[in-house]
């Protein structure tokens, strides 16, 4: 298992999601699991129209966990990374 995140810098996340990007369109699968925000949206961003690229939400409701998944991580209609980006903004604004 590869932890790609941890600590990384975030001036060098366009440049790692580049690579990774690059990687797969020459036929390496890649599986990236985390909850850093800046990471997830620069996939998304940086994804072209035939690059083969999901994004999955896991949560767990009433003990069961559930799987959601989009090709385009605004899609994700249950994403506590956003919720608690979101959070942290009304904090800081004081709302």
């Amino acid at each position: 298992m590869l932890t790609l995140d941890a600590n990384l810098n975030p001036t060098l996340i366009p440049v790692v999601v580049e690579i990774l990007m690059e990687m797969a369109r020459h036929g390496v699968q890649i599986f990236l699991a985390t909850h850093d925000y800046n990471l997830m949206k620069y996939f998304s961003i940086s994804k072209k129209p035939d690059d083969n690229v999901a994004f999955y939400s896991l949560s767990k409701t009433d003990g069961y966990v559930t799987c959601e998944n989009e090709d385009d991580y605004d899609q994700l209609t249950n994403n506590p990374i956003i919720a608690a980006d979101i959070k942290l903004l009304e904090d800081e604004m004081g709302i």
